[in-house]
């Protein structure tokens, strides 16, 4: 989202707080998109901003949001996956579907190979099938640069 759009949901979420702490989280989540836009106001497009709003999505679940007792996902996870959409361009996330994990994870899924990556707070893993061979790469430890780099080697079956 650009700072203008940013500026534009915050008015409006300012408009319904009254005591509502759905509102205040949705303010307070406008309201760190719209500091993190203020330094570097790179706008996201095409599928960087559908997982950016997916991401935003899924930070609002609540504990047992899947009937049972799924975890929230983790608010640095949240981070961590905003600063992936932040540093990645927008072809490296085509095809890519974002999923909540029931452990407060989050669950990068691809249409267009048999791959996926789950994404926590400090690690991540991923699994990718290619010609009947199962690569995969368990709790390795996040970085933005790490990360995207597993994705770019999936999206060009370079893995």
């Amino acid at each position: 989202m650009t700072t203008l759009e940013l500026n534009k949901q915050l008015k409006t979420q300012v408009r319904k707080i009254h005591n509502d702490s759905f509102s205040l989280q949705l303010l307070l989540n406008y309201a760190k998109q719209l500091s993190d836009n203020s330094s570097n106001d790179n706008t996201l497009t095409g599928n960087k901003l559908r997982l950016w709003n997916r991401t935003n999505i899924l930070s609002r679940l609540y504990k047992g949001w899947d009937g049972a007792e799924a975890l929230p996902i983790e608010s640095k996870t949240i981070a961590n996956m905003n600063g992936v959409l932040k540093k990645g361009s927008d072809s490296d996330f085509s095809g890519w579907v974002l999923f909540p994990d029931d452990n407060g994870t989050l669950l990068l899924q691809s249409q267009n190979k048999d791959a996926s990556i789950s994404l926590g707070n400090s690690l991540f893993s991923y699994v990718y099938i290619k010609e009947n061979n199962v690569v995969s790469g368990e709790n390795m430890r996040f970085s933005v640069s790490s990360f995207l780099n597993i994705l770019k080697s999936i999206n060009n079956d370079a893995i």
